[in-house]
């Protein structure tokens, strides 16, 4: 009996551990660090299923139902993608979370990001993160990925060539991959070309 309370204890306190290490780092979230609201910008964010997002303010999880990525690109800033913040206070900065099984593109340009973890969403196709302060972007786990537009941030060249190692191979897969890297500091750097190269013979388009 004495073990049997014994092997119980143990098999609580693993499952307490894993739950709370799945509480901490869950699949399916991408959280957006340093947000500052500007007037007249918005979310893009694109899937199936529905969404949530915590704005980060206080008020309740936004719940959205998502509509699929478009095959022509040109349409990914579309009105039924769009999601308009509710701050009210554009000094502050903001940590947003968002949540779903299958959200295939997200764009949040413009907002002064710092931090932007997509690591725990492998469903992306889509990411749009320029015009913001990011000094580091990790896609290693963004193995779908086929359309990065990161330009316009505070990237050096040693961030610049990690984003280029971890794009995903999209040789002989229609469409090409297409990255933006323009206006980054680390641009042109030593290991740039080389970095670059490498990406373009991964069958990406590199604009710089």
């Amino acid at each position: 009996m004495k073990k049997l309370l014994i092997f119980a204890a143990i098999a609580a306190l693993v499952l307490a551990s894993c739950s709370k290490s799945n509480d901490d780092n869950p699949a399916g979230q991408i959280v957006a660090k340093g947000l500052k609201m500007t007037s007249g910008y918005s979310v893009w964010i694109h899937g199936t299923g529905t969404a949530t997002i915590d704005w980060g303010n206080g008020s309740a999880p936004q719940s959205i139902m998502l509509n699929p990525l478009p095959d022509d690109f040109g349409k990914l800033w579309d009105n039924e993608y769009k999601v308009i913040p509710p701050y009210t206070d554009f000094g502050l900065f903001y940590t947003v979370t968002f949540k779903g099984k299958n959200i295939t593109g997200i764009d949040v340009d413009g907002f002064q990001l710092t931090e932007l973890d997509v690591s725990k969403m492998p469903t992306l196709e889509f990411i749009g993160c320029y015009t913001n302060k990011l000094t580091e972007l990790d896609v290693s786990k963004n193995t779908v990925l086929i359309r990065l537009e990161c330009h316009r941030n505070q990237l050096n060249v040693a961030a610049l060539i990690a984003v280029f190692n971890a794009l995903p191979n999209r040789t002989g897969k229609t469409p090409n991959g297409y990255i933006k890297v323009s206006e980054n500091p680390g641009k042109g750097g030593t290991g740039y070309a080389a970095a670059k190269a490498a990406a373009e013979a991964k069958n990406w388009q590199v604009v710089d």
